[in-house]
């Protein structure tokens, strides 16, 4: 209960539970507090954007925490399992807030609007879904992940747990309590049917909402004969004004109370009784302190995503169960501007409020698109950097939409800057290399990442194995002509643990119309271990740069970062 196990993402859904699972036979609140701690643990460290899940396409991985990364659907069912019997064993409505995080912001988008395909894994920020590999560090497995299939092929375990998660909800939204009550744990239109009080009377509860898109729940209850028992009301974390609960028409006083919490309303009820529960939404903005201060949009218990154009397009199956990619068909790169973000109504064209035809209502925000955020070789979003972010480019008002609507979506925004202290968004060159070892990306070459050591495996990295004793190369190329006069690369060497060892020799060189060019006058070229390599050289200004090595024979070699200086 002190470390955590495994962090695979789909036992970890699972497993965080086991202290207080078996804390509620040991009666020992140590295990209790265990499983809190483990929580805090994984969301603090990879859990830092909105949707509820965890950076943990397969396995997390330290200095994988971007947004785009993802999380499975497998692990989306099985969290929200988790939350809901941790609500139940421990009383806490934390978890059930967590599980409709989940439910409404995340679920939705793993599957296609006719439910009849799912992807392996979703991600906060997601520009593209289609039917390749995303081997340069977004996803740990080496096979593609995002496309919407029936999941006969590479999917496997998913496509059978997202069955389950729908169906636990709807199990979980009512709950009997210790003093022969019933509680709303989780608010969704329903029907219920239990016995309460004394002498356990027949009552049926129908609740009529359309929350989470609306703030109010009607209750209608009708007993058998009038009975008095307890009704728990659960008030949600995110609902910062007082709630309104009106009982037959008639306004309740309620006490001031934490949030969440519950309301608990206990009287003689009678067939006909009504409970009007109104649960006051309101926009408000999280920051994300720990990923580049990017900011997320919530209206109660939704997140809303950049509203992006969605080109559907058939990539195999058959007409009854078809195989979908969705590509951008509208600019996504923006970050927020300030200034207050309105609601408004939209008249659906579709039934499935989790669509984008169907959503019922929108949010509107002021923008600025940052040009040098685009996708990398794989079309992938890149990773966020640090803001405030400044542009020039000019305001715009965007939409944002229901996050469990979009299948595109930008979710973790950029902030925008004006002044001083507003960050330049770097666009890092494209990376290629002679050779690159599946488990490894060439994109660590410039990820900024700092190496506390030539054998530090704990960050991402770049080598040419298993190629050994041969010449090999990596190659950087610019969007505009880099004018360079010095350069330095930081070696990986896994002495004692592994065969890549710092090269004989290397050099810089160079392209030069169509010729590959060694820079004039080096100072010297290191193959030192744990430190940077510096070698500077006359200027030059050429749009691709590339090092060149000579592997030790017997062994392999790689490179942990490599900067070019202007």
């Amino acid at each position: 209960m002190h470390t955590i196990p495994t962090w695979h993402n789909v036992n970890l859904a699972q497993g965080f539970r086991e202290p207080s699972q078996y804390g509620v036979l040991a009666a020992d609140p140590a295990l209790r507090a265990a499983t809190y701690r483990i929580y805090d643990t994984v969301m603090g460290t990879y859990g830092q954007f909105a949707g509820g899940g965890f950076a943990g396409d397969e396995n997390c991985r330290p200095h994988f925490g971007d947004p785009r990364q993802g999380f499975e659907t497998c692990g989306f069912v099985e969290y929200m399992h988790s939350f809901e019997l941790l609500t139940r064993m421990t009383g806490d409505p934390v978890w059930a807030d967590r599980c409709e995080d989940i439910a409404f912001n995340s679920l939705p988008a793993a599957f296609d609007p006719e439910q009849k395909g799912t992807h392996y894994v979703t991600s906060a920020n997601s520009v593209q879904l289609d039917d390749v590999a995303k081997t340069d560090g977004q996803f740990q497995n080496r096979f593609a992940m995002q496309a919407y299939m029936p999941g006969v092929h590479n999917y496997r375990c998913c496509p059978h747990n997202y069955g389950m998660g729908w169906p636990y909800f709807a199990e979980e939204l009512w709950l009997a309590t210790f003093d022969a009550g019933l509680c709303a744990s989780m608010y969704a239109a329903s029907t219920v049917k239990a016995k309460v009080g004394k002498d356990a009377t027949n009552v049926t509860i129908t609740a009529d909402t359309t929350y989470p898109f609306d703030e109010n729940v009607q209750f209608k209850v009708a007993p058998d004969k009038a009975v008095s028992f307890p009704l728990y009301l659960r008030v949600p974390r995110w609902c910062a004004a007082a709630p309104e609960l009106r009982v037959n028409g008639s306004r309740l006083t309620l006490p001031a109370a934490k949030t969440p919490g519950y309301i608990r309303v206990e009287r003689v009820w009678q067939a006909g009784d009504t409970v009007q529960l109104r649960l006051p939404m309101r926009v408000a903005t999280r920051t994300w302190r720990s990923n580049h201060s990017s900011v997320s949009v919530d209206r109660g218990p939704l997140t809303y995503s950049l509203e992006i154009q969605e080109n559907w397009r058939r990539s195999g199956g058959s007409d009854a169960w078809p195989e979908y990619e969705v590509i951008a068909g509208s600019a996504w790169n923006y970050g927020l501007d300030g200034g207050t973000i309105t609601s408004r109504r939209r008249t659906p064209s579709g039934s499935d409020p989790f669509t984008r035809e169907g959503v019922p209502l929108e949010l509107r925000a002021r923008a600025r698109r940052i040009p040098n955020w685009r996708v990398d070789r794989q079309n992938v979003v890149r990773t966020l950097q640090d803001g405030p972010v400044a542009s020039a480019e000019k305001a715009e008002t965007v939409s944002l939409i229901p996050m469990g609507a979009a299948r595109l979506r930008i979710t973790s925004f950029p902030v925008i800057g004006h002044g001083p202290d507003a960050h330049q968004w770097i666009l890092p060159p494209n990376t290629s290399a002679s050779h690159v070892w599946q488990g490894d990306t060439t994109e660590a070459l410039c990820d900024g990442v700092e190496p506390s050591g030539s054998g530090d495996q704990s960050i991402p990295r770049f080598t040419w194995w298993d190629h050994q004793g041969t010449t090999e190369w990596v190659q950087y190329e610019f969007d505009k002509p880099l004018q360079a006069a010095s350069a330095a690369v930081y070696w990986f060497d896994d002495t004692g643990a592994g065969a890549c060892r710092v090269p004989v020799s290397w050099r810089l060189l160079y392209i030069d119309g169509t010729a590959w060019k060694p820079v004039q006058n080096p100072s010297g070229y290191g193959v030192a271990r744990d430190t940077y390599n510096k070698v500077t050289f006359t200027p030059v200004t050429a749009t691709a740069f590339r090092v060149e090595v000579q592997l030790a024979g017997g062994f392999s070699g790689g490179i942990l970062e490599w900067r070019m200086n202007p």
